[in-house]
C-alpha cells in the first residue's frame, strides 16, 4: 500500500509536459508535402516577447531547429540572415533558387521558473510551408509545447522545440 501511495504521489508531483501539432490546413493530412532533396529556405522569425520581456535569440533557436531537422531530408537548406516579412521571404527564397520556403513565426514564448512556481514554460510556433516554384501555400500548422508543471530542473522554452519541430518536419516528408 505504501509503495502504491508513493508512486501516486510521485506522479502527481511530476506533472506532464505537452506537445501538440495543430494543422491549420488540410493539405498536409492527405499526403507528404515535401520530397527529399528539394532546396529549402528557412526564414528567421522575430524573437519571442512575453509580458514585456524580449527573449533574445529565440528566433534563431527556432530557425536552427528547422535547419538541423531539414538536413535529414535534403542537403540544400539555406537560413535567412535577417528577419523578413512573408512577401520578402518569398522573394529572397526565389533569389536563392530555393524550391520551398519554411516561414516560422513565434506566437508565444514564455519562460517561467517552473521549478519554484509550478507555472509552465510555453512555446507556440506558427509555420507556413510555401512552394516557391508553384507559388502556393502547401501547409499551415501551429506547433505548441509546454514543460511539466512540477519539475526539478530549470528547462528553457527552447528545450521544448525538440518535442515539436522534429516530428513536424518528419511529417512533412512522410
Amino acid at each position: 500500500m505504501k509503495k502504491g501511495s508513493c508512486l501516486l504521489m510521485a506522479l502527481l508531483l511530476v506533472g506532464c509536459a505537452t506537445a501538440n501539432i495543430e494543422r491549420l490546413s488540410q493539405a498536409q493530412e492527405q499526403r507528404a508535402v515535401l520530397q527529399g532533396g528539394e532546396s529549402v529556405f528557412v526564414a528567421l522569425p522575430e524573437d519571442g516577447v512575453f509580458e514585456g520581456h524580449h527573449y533574445t535569440d529565440s528566433g534563431k533557436y527556432v530557425q536552427q531547429y528547422f535547419y538541423d531537422n531539414l538536413l535529414r531530408y535534403t542537403d540544400n537548406v539555406i537560413n535567412a540572415t535577417t528577419m523578413l516579412s512573408l512577401e520578402e521571404a518569398k522573394a529572397e527564397a526565389k533569389r536563392q533558387n530555393a524550391e520551398i520556403l519554411i516561414y516560422p513565426g513565434i506566437v508565444h514564448w514564455e519562460d517561467r521558473n517552473t521549478m519554484w512556481s509550478g507555472i509552465r514554460d510555453k512555446v507556440r510556433i506558427n509555420v507556413i510551408v510555401y512552394s516557391v516554384v508553384d507559388n502556393k501555400t502547401l501547409d499551415k500548422t501551429s506547433l505548441y509545447a509546454t514543460n511539466a508543471w512540477a519539475t526539478f530542473i530549470q528547462a528553457r522554452p527552447e528545450n521544448r522545440l525538440k518535442t515539436i519541430i522534429p516530428p513536424y518536419v518528419k511529417a512533412l516528408y512522410e
